[in-house]
């Protein structure tokens, strides 16, 4: 016994805690299907293979932006989940070859190229989630479904009218933007000179420490007033990505993460005195088809203002599909609610009989320090296989679970 608690002792200082895995008498365990929890020492003890995905697979970043796989490097923030909590992560290794052997994955809002081996996580009945392997995905999988979608031309332009109407003023000389954080200054700048072309803009700081744009142009100040006219009696003449960037800007000004009820999580809200904007906020997000629920709640305050307070349902489809730059969380409990859901339409395809791929292509694949991220948005996670165990916790005396060691002895010899 020494002896092994030695050799136990050398794996875990090796390849860190989870590497041994400890069972009851009583316990059951698929042993071709268990994974150390660390891909580096799957790939040494040969389980486990190597699953990964195309070039151009987005991976979505701790800025809530998306970034193709092939263009990650290591120590860069992207989200993962660990224990239901959805949280930034760390790219810890990075790992790249070539491979044929593929399936084509669909869902009804997304596609993704990847290898048979990849466990994704899916929920087939009851709403209970498991991770599930590429090639076993069939229609009756759904999946968390995180939006890719980016701050465009017109996202921008429907920000800056947005940020305007919540902390700015719009006069016949000018159009003025006034916050303290000098990031949505800047960003409002940026924006103006991307959509408007070169404009007169000067930004003060006063001693109250608010930072103001003001921007100059008669033709500039019509169009404004013509565009808000036109966003709140007819909403519809925009695009969807300017409503989106709207709502993001509005938020940025006038918004802020309120806690629920239960303390675990926050809730964007939107606080304003002007009861019309909220309503229309409404309208947009039905018409968006997002399908978080709104409440809207009328408050005194103490000068006997009465505002007027929008919360929103479901904070991770929240800033993924509006893209606001501030204001935003970096933690969130994941449960059945908190995503829309997505649906694949077929069986998972070889890329033999659908895609026609004859030559073999790049694919990649990300360790991060949660040992999940999320690709084409799909959550999934990065070893070739999962844990598969069952029965009661360990009681009295426990059983080692060094099969993945025998079964690479057999075939590669011992272990060092």
């Amino acid at each position: 016994k020494p002896g092994l608690d030695q050799a136990l002792a050398k794996i875990e200082k090796m390849f860190g805690k989870g590497a041994i895995i400890k069972l009851d008498k009583k316990s059951k365990i698929k042993t071709d299907s268990i994974s150390t929890g660390s891909l580096e020492l799957d790939l040494a003890l040969g389980v486990g293979g190597l699953p990964c995905f195309a070039s151009g697979t987005k991976i979505l970043m701790g800025d809530y932006t998306w970034k193709n796989i092939e263009a990650i490097k290591e120590g860069e923030i992207v989200f993962g989940v660990k224990n239901r909590i959805m949280q930034k992560t760390t790219v810890l290794k990075i790992f790249q070859r070539e491979t044929n052997d593929i399936v084509f994955l669909k869902t009804d809002k997304s596609e993704v190229i990847t290898t048979k081996e990849h466990p994704f996580l899916t929920s087939k009945y009851a709403g209970k989630k498991s991770w599930a392997k590429a090639i076993d995905l069939n229609k009756t999988c759904k999946f968390y479904h995180f939006p890719i979608l980016a701050r465009n031309y017109d996202w921008k332009r429907g920000w800056i009218l947005g940020s305007v109407l919540s902390d700015g003023n719009i006069n016949k000389y000018y159009v003025r933007f006034s916050n303290k954080n000098k990031l949505l200054i800047t960003k409002f700048a940026e924006n103006i000179k991307e959509v408007y072309g070169t404009k007169k803009i000067s930004i003060l700081d006063s001693e109250k420490r608010i930072n103001r744009v003001m921007v100059y142009g008669k033709d500039f100040v019509e169009n404004f007033v013509y565009q808000k006219f036109l966003l709140l009696n007819s909403f519809r003449y925009f695009s969807d990505d300017f409503l989106r960037g709207f709502m993001a800007g509005f938020y940025d000004g006038d918004g802020s993460r309120a806690w629920s009820d239960n303390k675990k999580s926050a809730v964007p809200t939107i606080i304003n005195t002007n009861l019309g904007y909220l309503n229309v906020f409404q309208s947009i997000l039905k018409h968006l088809n997002f399908s978080s629920k709104s409440r809207l709640i009328r408050k005194q305050t103490k000068n006997w203002k009465t505002v007027y307070i929008l919360t929103i349902r479901r904070a991770i489809d929240w800033y993924l599909t509006f893209l606001p730059y501030s204001k935003i969380s970096g933690e969130f409990t994941l449960h059945n609610r908190s995503l829309r859901l997505q649906q694949l339409l077929f069986k998972s395809v070889p890329n033999r009989r659908k895609d026609r791929i004859q030559t073999k292509i790049k694919v990649f694949n990300l360790m991060t320090s949660t040992n999940t991220y999320i690709a084409n948005s799909f959550l999934v996670h990065n070893c070739g296989r999962t844990t598969e165990l069952f029965g009661q916790e360990a009681s009295g005396k426990t059983t080692l679970a060094l099969s993945i060691i025998r079964e690479t002895q057999k075939n590669k010899g011992k272990v060092a």
